[in-house]
């Protein structure tokens, strides 16, 4: 499915207009913020997925008129004639197939874009000193997401923070949300740590999965004995259950 969150297909991404919980949240920075953040559902433009789409386009090219670039000749330029130009470093033949028709999008607008391939220890380099336009990388957050937080939007990270997110909106939210004594104010910083990241477009998601898919066997138990009887391990190990065990065989 298409993805319209850093959370999508959970209950901590952002829909709607922001509750009052989340406004609270982002009061204090409203002039730091778009105003989308506060009065617009976000959500990215959809086509029909086949041939050239020519609404989405036209859209696009009014944007980038809007920010004073135009054509000259077949080249889209800035009001001092430098042409807006952008690279896409891969080291995967799979990402090229998915990175091609958006690189052809870009082309009829007059933008210069185009794909580098490069070996994988060239683009481990490259990732790690920030020398790239853009790139396409696997996305994956735990649910509730956590301890990822801080290394992926936080503006202290060194590692995983591949946008280079420097914006203290989101590290009061990140914080916020990692400091919630409640699970209520855990998912209204999340939400609007979602809304703040989507509406400054930093990233653009992709897709995520429709399911969570989860399998597990219950084989665990633990004796019958009264609750002040139990020391360690328990919670943090569990007893053996032959007779739950049993319920599936396995070859």
């Amino acid at each position: 499915m298409r993805a319209d969150s850093y959370f999508a297909n959970s209950a901590f991404a952002s829909t709607g207009l922001p509750t009052e919980a989340e406004v609270a949240l982002l009061e204090p920075y409203r002039a730091q913020l778009p105003t989308a953040v506060f009065d617009k559902i976000f959500s990215f433009h959809r086509s029909e997925g086949a041939g050239i789409d020519r609404e989405g386009l036209s859209k696009a090219r009014q944007l980038l008129a809007d920010a004073g670039y135009q054509m000259r000749g077949a080249v889209l330029s800035d009001t001092t004639g430098e042409p807006l130009a952008i690279e896409f470093l891969t080291a995967s033949q799979s990402e090229q197939r998915t990175l091609l028709p958006y690189v052809n999008a870009l082309t009829m607008l007059g933008i210069q874009a185009s794909i580098r391939m490069i070996d994988g220890t060239g683009f481990a380099h490259l990732r790690a000193t920030g020398e790239f336009d853009a790139m396409l990388l696997p996305g994956f957050i735990d649910m509730p997401p956590t301890w990822q937080l801080r290394p992926y939007f936080h503006s202290t990270s060194t590692g995983w923070n591949d946008s280079g997110i420097d914006n203290p909106v989101v590290d009061a939210l990140v914080d916020a949300a990692l400091a919630a004594p409640i699970p209520d104010r855990f998912m209204a910083a999340l939400r609007s740590l979602d809304r703040v990241l989507l509406w400054n477009y930093y990233q653009i998601p992709l897709d995520a999965r429709v399911d969570t898919r989860i399998v597990y066997w219950d084989k665990f138990g633990r004796p019958e004995l009264p609750d002040e009887m139990y020391k360690a391990p328990f919670p943090d190990g569990w007893w053996f259950d032959e007779e739950k065990a049993t319920r599936i065989v396995v070859d």
